[in-house]
């Protein structure tokens, strides 16, 4: 795997807002995980931003926080310039 500076910056940000609203919602990491179905070391990797989290943890961390639209705006189809 290569590794791209801006694309880890991109992860660890995510992982900080994912550790921030957890917090908002008064969970503990424990809490949350299980919420995520997943184990408090993934949950961990998450909020790290570690390149290793499937992306189906991140759709339902995702849909825990009631934010699974924001996912639609990934690749949106651009309209063209020449139209």
């Amino acid at each position: 795997m290569i590794y791209i500076e801006e694309s880890d910056a991109a992860l660890k940000a995510l992982g900080r807002r994912l550790r921030e609203a957890r917090i908002k919602r008064n969970d503990s990491q424990s809490i949350f995980a299980a919420r995520l179905g997943v184990s408090v070391p993934t949950l961990r990797d998450m909020e790290s931003g570690a390149g290793t989290v499937s992306v189906a943890h991140w759709m339902n961390a995702l849909w825990l926080l009631q934010d699974l639209a924001s996912v639609d705006r990934l690749l949106e189809q651009k309209t063209s310039l020449i139209e």
